[in-house]
């Protein structure tokens, strides 16, 4: 893929950056630097809501969590992108079809809606829009 590959992140993909290591993804934070990266505010939101759960169990560090949003929200490494209204129907519409996460739907519908690649490892997702003969936008870590 080039340079100019343009990729959503699933909000997995942002938590190492807030201290949660959920899966070793250095490597793949090394191969994105070779693409146009994009994150929604519905990821930072999901992510406060993994971050809540976390900091329930006691494994939280403001500092790290700071930090991270520095990272995600200030410098230019990460695009921001605003969700247009048709991404706001089809989330609804894969709702109405039968998957329940709003955030799935949300983040795959912005992405197909604004023509990115969606990165994810959510395999009941990928499988459910197969299901659906919804379009294929899914990159996973080891197309990168």
């Amino acid at each position: 893929m080039k340079v100019s590959t343009r990729i959503l992140l699933d909000t997995t993909f942002l938590l190492p950056t807030l201290g949660i290591n959920v899966k070793d993804y250095d490597e793949v934070y090394k191969k994105l630097k070779n693409y146009v990266v994009y994150i929604s505010r519905y990821s930072i939101l999901e992510a406060l809501w993994v971050l809540n759960s976390f900091k329930k169990r006691g494994y939280y560090n403001e500092k790290t969590v700071r930090e991270g949003l520095d990272s995600l929200l200030l410098n230019n490494r990460f695009m921001k992108i605003d969700e247009p209204p048709e991404a706001l129907i089809l989330s609804m519409k894969l709702y109405d079809l039968g998957h329940r996460d709003l955030i799935d739907n949300l983040l795959y519908s912005i992405a197909y809606t604004s023509d990115l690649l969606f990165l994810t490892v959510d395999d009941k997702f990928m499988k459910f829009i197969e299901k659906i003969k919804m379009k294929d936008i899914f990159i996973t870590p080891e197309m990168l």
